[in-house]
């Protein structure tokens, strides 16, 4: 959890920094999505759903952390909630 804030806290203020970030979660979404694809046998018309779901939740969760982190990075019960949080903002209406 400490080496996660360094890194997230250095990104942050680094713009060389936060671009390597970024292509690494391209990377973890580009990962994660040929992992399931190949364990549920997706579809290739199922592949768009599965990298927007995964994007999405990859995307919600650094949101949450960098909120988290502006308020100071307390205990991880803290970042949950706001991970839920901002979860809720995806609900479809």
């Amino acid at each position: 959890m400490v080496r996660m804030l360094r890194v997230r806290r250095l990104t942050s203020h680094d713009p060389a920094l936060r671009r390597i970030a970024q292509h690494y979660d391209a990377e973890c979404v580009d990962l994660v999505v040929r992992r399931l694809s190949e364990h549920d046998g997706a579809r290739p018309e199922d592949l768009l759903r599965t990298r927007v779901t995964v994007a999405t939740a990859l995307t919600v969760f650094r949101a949450a952390l960098d909120e988290w982190i502006a308020r100071g990075a307390g205990d991880g019960a803290a970042l949950i909630a706001l991970y839920r949080k901002a979860s809720a903002f995806m609900a479809v209406r």
